[in-house]
């Protein structure tokens, strides 16, 4: 059976922690650009789209091959939007201005470089197999996200002692 899927990026330009964190370089490759390389090697993903607020990453989105690279409105883009406004608007500009409806929506966020191909396919082919509308991953943290935690103290910063322990 053919299906109609295609690869999505939702990447906001004003991050709060680092500025443009999404055009930084791994490797001399941008991480949207590791995630829209990422979609365009799996066979059953037909066009990558890249959702975004800024123009720097329309921009970049473009360079890397996604199909269309689309700035969305100031209002979904904040970092208390929900993301689920973002898919959402994603889906109403693919039916209404390019005619497309997809029957799977792979999402490949620019923030997790490091997940491979295969487990991207993994999740597809479950997803085909078992007739699922929906796939999450998630894996089990090795360290608590607190471990280098610092502090700002007069000027100089400072480990923070005061931080949740690991339990083992």
């Amino acid at each position: 059976m053919n299906f109609k899927i295609i690869g999505f990026v939702f990447a906001r330009g004003n991050s709060k922690g680092l500025k443009n964190k999404n055009l930084l370089k791994i490797n001399n490759v941008s991480l949207i650009g590791h995630s829209i390389l990422q979609a365009k090697k799996i066979k059953m993903i037909t066009d990558v789209f890249v959702s975004t607020d800024s123009n720097k990453i329309k921009k970049e989105a473009i360079k890397y091959g996604a199909r269309a690279a689309f700035v969305r409105p100031k209002l979904l883009s904040s970092d208390t939007s929900p993301e689920i406004l973002a898919w959402r608007h994603a889906i109403n500009f693919l039916k209404s201005k390019l005619k497309l409806v997809p029957d799977f929506i792979v999402s490949v966020p620019a923030t997790s470089p490091l997940r491979s191909v295969s487990d991207i396919k993994k999740c597809l082919n479950l997803a085909i197999k078992k007739k699922l509308d929906i796939v999450l991953t998630n894996s089990k943290s090795r360290k608590n996200p607190y471990f280098n935690m610092v502090m700002l103290k007069k000027k100089n910063y400072k480990k923070n002692k005061n931080i949740i322990k690991n339990k083992k």
